[in-house]
């Protein structure tokens, strides 16, 4: 179920069989598809990892627009001659509430990023691993060629591979 239907019959066909002999062709499709999946699913975490960073602006330049904004009326009541400290004090909580807003969100965006980060690292690493892994089974389950005489694509049991591999 994780192989396009293609390469899982020939997987199929050949382990009921008994034998897993691939072609180089076969070989190079089986890692191209692998390689193809990985590249798709880096694509996905690096866009998450965007949207999380712009996430995060957006909400400081908010925030930080409402406290340009609050703090536009702060010093516009300083004006007069009467000045009272503690509605001053008091309307300070306004746009520093503003603030507080726009470097949680800036915070959030960030550690996100992080996190996301660090998970593709890991998913990269667990992909490498296996694609390694996958190409040395495949090595040694790769054939040169087919035969001539051999067209339909008969396989050859493994323990005498040795033998008729110049043939194939």
């Amino acid at each position: 179920k994780i192989f396009p239907s293609n390469i899982a019959n020939k997987i199929k066909s050949r382990a009921e069989q008994g034998t897993l002999l691939f072609t180089q062709q076969e070989s190079e499709d089986i890692i191209a598809w692998l390689e193809e999946k990985y590249s798709n699913q880096n694509k996905y975490n690096n866009f998450f990892i965007g949207t999380v960073l712009m996430i995060g602006l957006l909400g400081t330049f908010t925030g930080l627009l409402g406290s340009i904004s609050s703090m536009g009326s702060i010093v516009a009541s300083l004006a007069g001659s009467d000045v009272d400290i503690g509605k001053i004090m008091a309307d300070f909580s306004i746009p520093l509430s503003s603030m507080a807003v726009g470097f949680g969100s800036s915070l959030f965006g960030v550690i996100s990023a992080i996190l996301l980060s660090i998970k593709g690292y890991l998913l990269n690493k667990a992909q490498e691993s296996l694609l390694v892994g996958v190409e040395n089974w495949l090595q040694e389950k790769t054939i040169e060629q087919v035969s001539e005489d051999n067209k339909a694509g008969a396989l050859i049991p493994a323990t005498t591979l040795q033998k008729h591999q110049s043939s194939y």
